[in-house]
Formats: structure tokens, C-alpha cells, sequence
């Protein structure tokens, strides 16, 4: 049992160490060069950059909800699929149950996507 949880710790601190030791390398490597105002501007074809920044993140947030609320269902299916012999009815109840629930969850998120935010 303890072996177990020894394994999932193991893999959880090298999952973090991992990227943590990339970062630190790409700053140690990598060149500090002096910001360069026209490098620096948006792209816009060749263009003249015209109005401000748009931000991204607002603007593709609800494919983001959609995306985790599916992936939750995904995860639960998949969990439930490889685990389905082993527990009883009681448990696969509730992971119906949670299954159901993160379905509801990305349907609520796209119709959430489809209402426009004034800004």
C-alpha cells in the first residue's frame, strides 16, 4: 500500500523538478537582448499595427471550458472503463452519476460560449 503511494509521490515531484529544471536551463542559456520596439509590435501583414491588443485568452475562453469539461469526462469514462469488474454497483452508480453531471457541465459550457459579453 505504501508502495503505492511512494510511486504516485515519486512521479509527482519528478513531474514538477522536470519543467522547473528546463526553465531554470533556458534562463541560465539562453541571451537577455534589449527589447527591439519593432520586433516587439503586433503583425499585422505588413502592415502598420492599428488599434490595441486584443486579448487572446478572453476571446478563446469558452473553447477552454468546453475542452476541460469534456477532458473530465473523458478521464471519468476511461476510469470507469478499466475499473469496471472490480467495483460494484454501488460505485458505478456514482461514477454514472459524475459522468452525467460533467455532461450537463459542457453542455451549460457551450451554451455559456454562445452568450456575447459587452465589453
Amino acid at each position: 500500500m505504501l508502495s503505492t503511494y511512494l510511486t504516485l509521490l515519486t512521479f509527482a515531484i519528478f513531474s514538477l523538478l522536470v519543467p522547473l529544471a528546463m526553465l531554470l536551463a533556458s534562463k541560465l542559456i539562453g541571451k537577455d537582448e534589449e527589447h527591439n520596439p519593432i520586433k516587439d509590435s503586433n503583425y499585422e501583414s505588413a502592415e502598420a499595427p492599428i488599434g490595441s491588443e486584443v486579448s487572446i485568452m478572453n476571446e478563446y475562453l469558452h473553447y477552454l471550458s468546453i475542452f476541460i469539461a469534456f477532458e473530465i469526462t473523458l478521464a471519468i469514462a476511461l476510469l470507469w472503463a478499466i475499473t469496471s469488474r472490480e467495483i460494484g454497483f454501488e460505485q458505478s452508480l456514482m461514477i454514472s452519476l459524475l459522468l452525467i453531471f460533467s455532461t450537463i457541465l459542457a453542455i451549460l459550457s457551450i451554451a455559456v460560449s454562445k452568450v456575447k459579453i459587452n465589453e
